[in-house]
């Protein structure tokens, strides 16, 4: 978010991530996200929307919202581990709560 260098700005962005996380979880569409990223930078740390911000925020978002997918998509496939199917001649169950 371009605030590597600057530990009192990032000490502010810390305020209003968990509620853009909560929003990108939710699937709240990526341009209202990024118009609460708009607003907490220009009204409320009271910064000047840079060029090319709107482009960052849009490659920064696409990122978050095809992880959020990723993940989705990887706890829908997992699956309980099963003893029983488990134990096949290629491998062996070890019960370790024996």
């Amino acid at each position: 978010m371009g605030v590597a260098g600057r530990p009192e700005a990032r000490d502010e962005y810390q305020n209003y991530l968990p509620r853009v996380f909560r929003m990108i979880v939710e699937n709240i569409p990526a341009r209202d996200v990024k118009n609460y990223f708009i607003q907490v930078e220009t009204r409320e740390m009271e910064l000047p929307l840079p060029f090319g911000r709107s482009e960052q925020l849009d490659d920064l978002l696409n990122s978050l919202y095809l992880a959020r997918e990723l993940i989705l998509e990887t706890a829908s496939q997992a699956t309980r581990f099963d003893p029983a199917s488990a134990a096949t001649e290629d491998t062996l169950y070890v019960d370790w709560h024996s």
